[in-house]
């Protein structure tokens, strides 16, 4: 991962850009099953990495609620984990940590514009 002026370059072409930013998130697998609370890496309109303290499988479908302004009710939305990966939390940790890559799915029209003008904030604060 290479992050330059806090736009976030990964390896691959996004069709929407990505911004370091941290956000606070809650994740769960249904309503009413317990949940990850974790805070984002980087942030995009379609989608967002989150480092968790619990695992996580790929194509699990789960619930969203992101706070990315304290003044605003959370975005809440369908997520998709589309990639996740196990890391020790420190170099003489037993602990892991996990990063996840989030795709958005069933947001609202509203919520992504929400989105859509926070990341063009961000962008244009580099």
């Amino acid at each position: 991962m290479n992050a330059v002026a806090g736009i976030w370059n990964g390896l691959d072409n996004r069709k929407f850009p990505r911004v370091t930013h941290s956000c606070k998130i809650s994740i769960s697998k249904k309503e009413g099953e317990d949940i990850v609370n974790a805070v984002t890496e980087n942030i995009g309109v379609g989608g967002i990495c989150a480092v968790l303290d619990k695992s996580v499988e790929v194509f699990d479908t789960v619930k969203i609620l992101l706070e990315i302004n304290e003044k605003e009710p959370p975005i809440k939305c369908d997520g998709l984990i589309v990639w996740a990966v196990k890391r020790q939390k420190g170099v003489a940790s037993s602990l892991y940590e996990y990063d996840a890559g989030i795709e958005f799915k069933n947001i609202s029209s509203i919520d992504s514009a929400r989105l859509s003008k926070l990341i063009e904030k961000l962008i244009k604060n580099c």
